[in-house]
């Protein structure tokens, strides 16, 4: 384990949390909101926040034109907010450099916590019911072990 990887699990509180959080906004949100909103959707919205926020100097006013999709019709928007990440930032272990998990629960965590201010007077986002109950089944694969005699 790298010395940032010690160092950022120490920062993290909940490992996966934020995924969870992130599921629980989307389904409120593609329901209510932002109808159809995916999570792939609310990655790429995150990333794209946070490498504006990244290169915006302290005191200055973000960049709205890096902040929006290059074009209307990006067929890959994802692709291309992880592409403009990689591109504003510097490996782990160099100058201001993150590692990409510390990175991603960053962008992950702020997008939740806005998408809370914007669209739930701050309140945290109910996760929602498993869809599979207790305990949980089998996929359905040849993997599955046989339990019947």
């Amino acid at each position: 384990m790298s010395e940032n990887a010690s160092m950022a699990i120490g920062q993290v509180p909940a490992t996966g949390g934020v995924l969870l959080d992130v599921v629980a906004a989307t389904d409120y949100l593609s329901v209510t909101h932002r109808l159809g909103l995916t999570v792939w959707e609310a990655f790429e919205e995150a990333l794209r926040w946070w490498a504006v926020a990244h290169l915006t100097l302290p005191g200055e006013l973000a960049d709205d034109d890096f902040a929006v999709l290059p074009w209307g019709d990006d067929p890959d928007p994802l692709r291309t907010a992880l592409e403009r990440l990689l591109a504003c930032t510097s490996g782990a272990g160099g100058p201001d450099g993150l590692e990409m998990g510390v990175i991603l629960d960053s962008a992950l965590e702020t997008w939740v916590r806005r998408m809370a201010d914007q669209y739930n007077d701050g309140h945290r986002f109910t996760h929602p019911a498993p869809r599979h109950g207790w305990p949980s089944p089998w996929y359905e694969t040849d993997s599955a072990p046989d339990l019947d005699p």
